[in-house]
């Protein structure tokens, strides 16, 4: 939800140069994230969500690190495709006719109208939202969990230290904004 309209456009300009020039920085050691930015983004009921804007760099790095363990994390949550989440919709079916703003406003209809079935049927219906979920995730447990659905602890000491360097000054929480 936070993006940089022209940034692609920028870095394409001189694309070869510019990633050259980043994987010489990674291999000799001098390449080191960047704290993030944060920028408040409006949400429901006058709330706002701190998301976190990303140097360009950062994210070249985070998507090449995940996309080389990409298929170990799918298999690894496999067993909630389709029941618990739905990004897979992003991946599997690249259609015109997939797409997400439709999907989300059909979710969110299905689920106002689950919220008044039960409460026809029950005397209560709670309805909540983790507030600064986030921005609380302990850094060191979730890349635990990702070393172990990867079995790759160096791809998951890479993600340790960008997500450490994101999460300045707390020393914990995830970047909002960035799957």
């Amino acid at each position: 939800f936070v993006s940089s309209p022209y940034i692609e456009e920028i870095l394409d300009q001189n694309k070869e140069d510019w990633l050259s020039e980043l994987e010489s920085r990674l291999q000799s050691g001098e390449y080191a994230p960047r704290p993030s930015r944060i920028v408040d983004v409006p949400k429901g009921n006058y709330h706002l969500r701190p998301a976190s804007v990303l140097h360009p760099e950062d994210l070249v790095v985070y998507s090449a690190l995940i996309l080389e363990v990409y298929d170990h994390l799918r298999e690894a949550i496999e067993w909630s495709a389709e029941t618990r989440r739905f990004s897979h919709i992003l991946l599997d079916d690249p259609t015109s006719s997939n797409q997400w703003d439709g999907f989300e406003r059909d979710h969110w209809t299905d689920m106002q109208e689950k919220k008044i079935d039960l409460a026809n049927d029950c005397n209560y219906v709670l309805q909540t939202d983790v507030s600064g979920f986030y921005e609380n995730i302990d850094i060191e447990r979730v890349t635990s969990i990702f070393k172990q659905f990867t079995e790759r602890q160096d791809i998951g000491n890479e993600v340790r230290h960008l997500i450490r360097a994101w999460a300045e000054p707390r020393k914990r929480g995830l970047p909002q904004g960035y799957g």
